[in-house]
């Protein structure tokens, strides 16, 4: 005949094996599940690195870009204000010798 109390205390060791046996698959679960976390945050961070780098390096090009163009309307600039000098110059120069030529003669 079987002890009810053994019964009882087998019973009870079968369940503890039971939970240690479930908790140490969920503990690798969750490690595992922790370490996918940790995984696909390290390829999200790296991702949205490289797309940074890529529009810094969209965001200078395009600031080189208008530093030139800038630098080319800057000196178009520059050129016609010389050439409006150049001709006032002209202008002023020839008044100037039309006067003189007037008060000469």
């Amino acid at each position: 005949m079987k002890n009810p109390i053994e019964d009882i205390k087998n019973t009870e060791d079968q369940a503890e094996k039971i939970v240690s046996q479930a908790i140490k698959a969920n503990e690798k679960k969750l490690v595992s599940a922790d370490e996918k976390g940790e995984s696909k945050l390290q390829n999200v961070a790296e991702d949205s690195k490289s797309k940074l780098d890529v529009i810094s390096e969209e965001s200078r090009t395009q600031i080189k870009k208008l530093a030139a163009d800038e630098k080319k309307q800057i000196v178009s600039k520059i050129k016609s204000f010389e050439n409006i000098d150049s001709d006032r110059i002209k202008k002023a120069t020839k008044l100037i010798t039309d006067r003189l030529v007037k008060t000469v003669k």
